[in-house]
């Protein structure tokens, strides 16, 4: 029975996060906020590899660490 239960949740969280996750969704929300689509030269792509060490880099993280409060 909470199997069942379990089993029921978890197909209805799935079904939701894929409405959720929905482009023409987002896009009608996004349009009724005010939202537009960049136009040409608003938005330029980020380059993925490069094999220059001396470019500028938007981000890095780079040893990361986690910290948890349990024991």
């Amino acid at each position: 029975m909470e199997r069942d239960a379990i089993a029921e949740s978890n197909r209805a969280l799935s079904l939701e996060e894929a409405s959720l996750k929905d482009p023409a969704r987002i896009d009608r929300l996004a349009r009724a906020l005010g939202m537009r689509h960049p136009v040409e030269g608003q938005w330029q792509p980020m380059e993925t590899a490069s094999s220059d060490t001396a470019a500028p880099v938007m981000a890095k993280a780079t040893g990361i660490m986690v910290v948890s409060a349990v024991p």
